[in-house]
């Protein structure tokens, strides 16, 4: 599994790229969190061997406070050049991403342009407000 980092002018993380060819988990058995406690989004990639139980469980009521929308978009299907833009619109890092990758969008800004016909799963703070939470530029 490869992590490119992807950070602004001002050191700012703007995004993580998760490739996998092939697909893989960790090469060590447990769980590694992609993103830091002081994200929003908690990513991790969890291996376990063959037999192993996670115990039932609830999670508490926690509040907690996000601010921006994150987002997780897993690529299954074609390629996509994906441009990555700072907090002020300006075009920071550019790169392609296919089948198995992906994309944990921190901050900043984002634009997508499908190379070939793509399959892309999002997940992201809700709830999701279409046009009313995003500038368009």
């Amino acid at each position: 599994m490869t992590t490119d980092r992807i950070v602004d002018a001002n050191g700012i993380l703007l995004a993580l790229v998760v490739t996998d060819r092939p697909p893989a988990a960790t090469e060590r058995f447990g769980i590694e969190f992609l993103t830091g406690p002081e994200h929003v989004l908690q990513v991790g990639v969890m291996r376990r061997p063959e037999g192993y139980v996670i115990q039932p469980h609830v999670h508490l009521p926690v509040l907690r406070e996000s601010v921006g929308t994150p987002e997780v978009l897993f690529i299954r299907q074609g390629r996509v050049s994906v441009d990555f833009y700072d907090a002020y619109q300006v075009k920071v890092w550019s790169m392609v991403v296919e089948a198995g990758d992906v994309l944990i969008l921190l901050a900043g800004g984002h634009g997508f342009t499908m190379l070939t016909e793509a399959v892309i799963e999002e997940v992201k703070v809700g709830p999701h407000l279409g046009d009313a939470d995003k500038v368009k530029f």
